[in-house]
Formats: C-alpha cells, structure tokens, sequence
C-alpha cells in the first residue's frame, strides 16, 4: 500500500540556549508540569542546544548519548525499544506534550519513529516520578514537549544532512506569530540504503565480509501548530502530527534469506486550553490518534496488518498557596480501539476488533516549609474496561541548599507503589493471548545525593542515585503449547542499581570547556522459578547490560564547537540461564561544528564521524550495527 493510500485511508477516518544561537532563542514557556516541579524525584533535560545540533537524529539516538536508558537497536533503519533501569520495553512511557503515545496494542513505543526535530524539549522522568502524568512507567517516562511563544516572530530554520550508506535527511521550521496569534510549521524527511558492510561471524569459523542488504528505509513527516491568546490571557491550540514510514527489514547474519517489510502511519491530533494565573494553573486538552501498520515476511509467510484509534483526555490543576504548599490533581480518560486481523483465526476473512477504556484520578499535596525542605505526597487511581485497580501511593523527600564553604549538597528520598497492565496484544493475539493476565504491580524507590558548587566562571554537579523496584506478576512471553508462545504472570523480577552523573563547566576567556559524564550500574534479576527446570532464578535478564557509561567533552572557541562522545555498554545475556551473551562495546564519535553570522542570518555547518574507531558491534543479537559513518549537516536560520 502506497503512503497516499494509506495517508489518505487515516484522513478518511478522522473522528470528532546557548550563546551562539541567541539571534533565534527567545523567552519561550513550555507546556504542561514545569520540570521543577517534583523536587523529590529525579528528573533530567536535554538541553535546547544540544536538541539543535541533532536535529538530523531520531529520539532514540539522542537518549542513547545523554542518558543512562539502553537502547535495543535492531539494526540501521529498525526498531528502536527501551530498557530502563533493568525493566522492559513497555516498562517505559513516552509522552507527546502530555499525551501518552504507547502503543496499546504492544504496550511499547518505536523510538526510532520520532525524529528530534519535532520537539523543542526533552526531558526524562526517572522510575515513579512519571505517577505525575500516569501510570505503568515502572522504568520511567520521556516527555517531547513543543513550545509556545506569543510576539512578534518570523522565524525559519531550514537543515540538510547527507550522510554514508546513502543517507539523506531535510528537515525545516517556519514560525510565525505575534502578541494574539501563533503557527509553527515543521516537516521531517529522511531516506537511506543502509548498505553497509560488515564481518558475519555467525555461519562459520571464519569470518566473512556481507552487505547489509533490504534495509532501505523511507520517513515523512509534517507537524503543524496554532495557537490563540485570549484577551484574559488564556490560551487555546491545536497541535497536528502526521507521519509515515517505509522500511525494508534486512535479514539476520543467522537466516540471510529472510527479508521483512513494515510500514507505520500516524495521525495525531491534539487540541488543548491553558489558564495561567499568578497562583494557579489549568491546562485541558483532548487528543485523537490513528495508527496504521503493516508487517510482511518472505520466510514465515506473515502478512500483517492492524489500525488502531486513541482518544484521550486530561484535565490538570495546580494550586500554589505563598511558597509553602502546592497543591496537584487531575484526571485523565483513555479509549482504544484496535482493529487487527490476529485477534482471531487467520483463515477467517475479517478484522476483529478489540476495545479497552482507562480512567485516572490523581491527586498531590507538597509542603514546602523552607527553601531548603520539600515533601510530597500523591496518590493516584485508576479503572480499566470498569474494574478498580490498585491504588498508587507516593511519598517523597529533599532536602538541599546547606552550605559548605562554596559546596551546596542535598539529599533526596522517594517510594512509590506502581503497577502496568497487559497490552491488547498480551490478552488477545491469536491464539496465544490470555485475557486473564493480571497488571505487574510492585514498589519501587531512589536515594540520592546531590552536591553542586556555582562560581562566576566554573560550575559542578554531581548526582549519586541508589535505585531499586521490585515487580511482581512480570509478563513473559514463554513457550506452551505446541510450542505457541504464550504470555504468563510468571516472574518476580528484582532490580536495583546506581547512577552517578557529573557535570563541569569552565569558561575561560576565549573558551568554554563543558564536561559531561553518567555512569550505571543496574542488576536486574528473576527472583521466581517459572518451572522445576528453570535456571534463570538469580540472574541478570537479558539485554540488560549492568554497566553503561556516556560521556562528552565540548570545547566552544567563538564559533567553533568541538565534541568527543563516548558511549559504552557491558555485556548482554542472550539467555536467561547467562550461557550466551553479547560482548560489551564502546563507541567513540567527534562533531566538528562553525557558525556564520550575517545579518539577521546564521549559517551553521556540522561535521560528525561516528563510530570512529570502526567498531563491530550489535545490540541486538544477529542484526548488525554499521560501522564507521559520516554524517555532513548544513542548517540555514533566518529571524
């Protein structure tokens, strides 16, 4: 099916920064919970400028650089999926300007579908600071918001990339705008053959040099935004997001006469209301959503195809009384319509369809008695298809600013009790799927130590958190009968770890020195025996890699930037009894980028090796990664 065709079927069912970019940042607002607002929890941004230089990437390539998230890449041009703090793929929801995008037909989110070039900030919750927005994020959340500025503004960004293994990505904004009125209008393309070589070390003893052949991929995308204030200030937008995507699945180094095809479409409609005030806040919004995808394959002869329709609702308050109480609640209501043709026998010539409706409340009190002292308390609650689930508590405390000499440190401390429920996909894919699966629910909790010092040209901080979460009826996919696997509430799964990030930042006098650095450690075990013969009890679950490093050096001279990043993962067990594994890697990339300024104009041309010592890797086993790369970016800006 053609992408207008399929473009046009969604259509038809349409239901009811930094200081050498200031000639384009303005004072901007960004909607939704301000990033500050959870103190007690641990949350994280992306810089603005950091988002600008790439621009040309998907998300799941700039969360692999900056935070401590793996991801499970199934090759160049595949899937993207996350693991987060040792859970699973759907352990981790991912938020479009407060609406939820996870799939509820798998549970999870394709990272590699969403280019960064439609968000103008990203941010990370990390375990249960993402209860703010709702629940089964047992991992986390990340948050794509866009944002929204009223005044006088004319502003068009316009980036070219080519890049190895024919590599083409466009992407453009034009905005424009003044104090009542404002349009943002983006678009995203990208094209690549992916055809790069590598050494198959799976067939044979030695070693031998292949193609990454069928692994073609095509992305379109256009996103458009209106927004009107009123004349009490209140705002009213609509936000549109529409994308397709066309890609070849290149077969594995194990069967190199399989080859897949996918195709993914999206519609995304969003229309939201904020009143703001000097001591509250009220933000609404209702979103409709069409999802369209369809999966072939050569060697099972597999031939796929589902849709399916989100509608979904929110309605958020925040009070502040003076500086000392904070008072937070909401609502949120979900309904998913699923239309695939595996909820029932393949042979039967019909589309079944399945439904699923979800309402949360919330509710949050924190006290802030002092500057230095914070204390939260939230409980949430929530009904899927009219039966209660259990009831969400958090509790969480900081306590920061005490003085040292120079040296501010804090510490901080929160449990909360989480819970995620089964996919459509777990409870009805033929013939496998088990509605009677129960919700994985279980505790989970951080310590942290905070330490910072601010002088007039150095800053550091520093960030030490000890983790855990503990979940009980984890969902596993496991064989039954007539080896059909199915899904079970089997596994008590126990994980806890550390992360520790540090940042320093010298301005010297022609130069600006920026170091970044995390580090995890993450031991995530099976705690509960599926059966007599299982061996798995007290070992790591696989893909989870128990140490992972980012890090980068930034050198700023004038309009020269200079940037090393290094990335490092441990070893993944392939196995859950750890007799098969993945070799740790680590992966060296160098950006090299100058600015140009004329007017009212700014040119800025960018430079970036990746994998620059050529390693062979995979992240996933038998689907190779591709070795080194060159990526050429050249960005127009106009205001």
């Amino acid at each position: 099916m053609s992408f207008l065709n399929i473009f046009f079927l969604l259509l038809g069912f349409q239901q009811p920064q930094d200081s050498t970019r200031q000639i384009i940042l303005k004072e901007i607002e960004i909607e939704g919970e301000k990033l500050e607002d959870r103190q007690t929890f641990k949350q994280s941004r992306i810089e603005s400028h950091i988002i600008e230089e790439n621009l040309s990437a998907n998300l799941g390539d700039l969360l692999t650089l900056e935070t401590p998230i793996f991801i499970k890449s199934y090759g160049a041009g595949g899937a993207q999926t996350v693991s987060f703090r040792g859970t699973g793929a759907s352990h981790t929801q991912v938020y479009w300007n407060g609406i939820n995008l996870n799939s509820p037909m798998l549970g999870q989110v394709d990272l590699s579908l969403f280019p960064v070039a439609f968000s103008d900030e990203i941010k990370v919750d990390y375990g249960a600071s993402s209860l703010l927005y709702g629940t089964g994020g047992l991992g986390g959340a990340i948050h794509m918001n866009n944002r929204v500025s009223f005044g006088k503004i004319s502003d068009l960004r316009l980036t070219q990339s080519i890049g190895s293994f024919s590599e083409y990505v466009t992407s453009g904004s034009y905005s424009k705008g003044n104090d009542k009125w404002q349009s943002v209008t983006k678009f995203y393309y990208k094209t690549a053959a992916n055809d790069f070589k590598y050494w198959n070390i799976s067939q044979s003893s030695e070693p031998v040099k292949m193609t990454n052949i069928n692994a073609e991929q095509n992305q379109y995308g256009l996103s458009q935004e209106w927004h009107y204030q009123l004349n009490n200030g209140d705002r009213i937008g609509y936000r549109f997001w529409g994308q397709y995507n066309d890609r070849n699945l290149p077969p594995s180094t194990t069967v190199p006469d399989s080859y897949g095809w996918q195709q993914d479409a999206a519609i995304r409609n969003l229309i939201d209301f904020e009143r703001k005030r000097d001591d509250y806040l009220l933000t609404a919004n209702f979103a409709h959503m069409r999802e369209f995808t369809s999966y072939k394959d050569n060697k099972s002869g597999i031939d796929s195809k589902s849709m399916v329709d989100i509608f979904q609702a929110n309605v958020r308050y925040s009070y502040q009384w003076f500086n000392t109480l904070c008072l937070r609640a909401g609502a949120n209501a979900t309904l998913d319509i699923a239309n695939s043709d595996n909820y029932d026998e393949p042979n039967k010539d019909e589309t079944i369809r399945r439904t699923q409706s979800k309402q949360d409340i919330y509710g949050e009190i924190e006290y802030i008695p002092n500057p230095a002292w914070s204390i939260s308390l939230l409980g949430r609650q929530q009904w899927i298809d009219g039966d209660l689930k259990p009831t969400l508590p958090s509790l969480g405390i900081r306590y920061f600013k005490n003085r040292i000499m120079d040296w501010e440190w804090g510490l901080r401390g929160n449990i909360s009790r989480n819970f995620h429920a089964p996919s459509l996909n777990d409870r009805y894919w033929w013939p496998v799927g088990n509605p009677d699966l129960l919700p994985e629910e279980g505790w989970e909790g951080e310590i942290a130590f905070q330490l910072q010092k601010n002088k007039e040209k150095t800053n550091f901080s520093s960030e030490t958190t000890l983790f855990f979460s503990y979940i009980n009826n984890w969902i596993i996919w496991q064989p039954g009968v007539f080896n059909l696997w199915r899904p079970e509430n089997i596994t008590l799964v126990f994980s806890r770890g550390i992360e520790q990030n540090f940042q320093y930042n010298i301005q010297t006098n022609h130069a600006n020195h920026h170091f970044f650095l995390n580090i995890a450690y993450t031991k995530a075990e099976n705690q509960k025996p599926k059966n007599d013969r299982d061996v798995s009890v007290g070992k790591q679950l696989i893909y989870t890699p128990m140490y992972s490093l980012q890090a980068y050096y930034r050198l700023s001279l004038g309009k020269w930037k200079f940037t090393v990043e290094e990335t490092a993962y441990g070893k993944r067990f392939t196995k859950t009894d750890e007799t098969q594994y993945l070799p740790a890697y680590f992966l060296t990339n160098v950006v090299l980028s100058k600015d140009l300024n004329w007017k009212n104009q700014l040119f800025n041309a960018q430079l970036r090796v990746n994998n620059l010592f050529n390693y062979h890797y995979q992240s996933v086993a038998y689907k190779p990664m591709p070795p080194r790369n060159f990526l050429l970016t050249l960005t127009y800006y106009l205001q």
